[in-house]
């Protein structure tokens, strides 16, 4: 599923219905019509009707993404790309960073699997790094920011260090098995 945490599913709804008529937009490069999308909506609704505090998490993330507080990067799980179908993006979901980006200074947050998965990509081709970086939805300020707050993170709290580097290293073994090094 593209939106697999709820922060990232009120992301999506909000572009969907920002999109209007140009929905197709939104969902075509994630590999969706309107079909998964409907499928999608309905199942995340059926687990937030089993779960109260899901259904807050979603209405508390829907506002600020409404008012562009939020803006995840969304990208399709079965593309050719590295970052769709790596392993590392398999790994337990920690909090998101912050980052700086257009219109808001939370505009777009990385799970700590993207900033790893983005971080082995440009050790394994640093020729692609400005590249790597816009396709996460960053720009070099947003990407520093993002390595600081992962970079603090791992300071003060050793599991997450753990699950980062265990991210990092799954990311760049699957990308070498994948051919995508220099």
């Amino acid at each position: 599923m593209i939106a697999e945490d709820i922060t990232t599913f009120a992301s999506l709804v909000a572009q969907v219905e920002d999109a209007g008529p140009g929905v197709m937009g939104v969902l075509r490069p994630l590999g969706m019509g309107p079909a998964q999308y409907a499928k999608m909506l309905a199942e995340w609704r059926a687990r937030m009707e089993r779960n109260p505090a899901l259904q807050a998490a979603f209405d508390g993330a829907l506002a600020a993404a409404r008012r562009g507080e939020l803006r995840v990067p969304l990208t399709r799980r079965a593309s050719a790309g590295p970052a769709a179908t790596a392993p590392a993006q398999q790994a337990a979901s920690f909090q998101r960073a912050p980052v700086a980006g257009p219109g808001s200074p939370t505009s777009t947050v990385l799970t700590l699997e993207q900033h790893a998965s983005m971080t082995a990509e440009i050790a394994a081709r640093p020729d692609l790094a400005m590249a790597t970086i816009g396709r996460y939805g960053l720009t070099p300020q947003a990407k520093r920011a993002a390595d600081d707050h992962y970079r603090a993170a791992m300071a003060a709290d050793g599991e997450v260090k753990v699950a980062w580097e265990r991210a990092y290293r799954t990311h760049g073994e699957w990308l070498v098995k994948a051919g995508w090094t220099a």
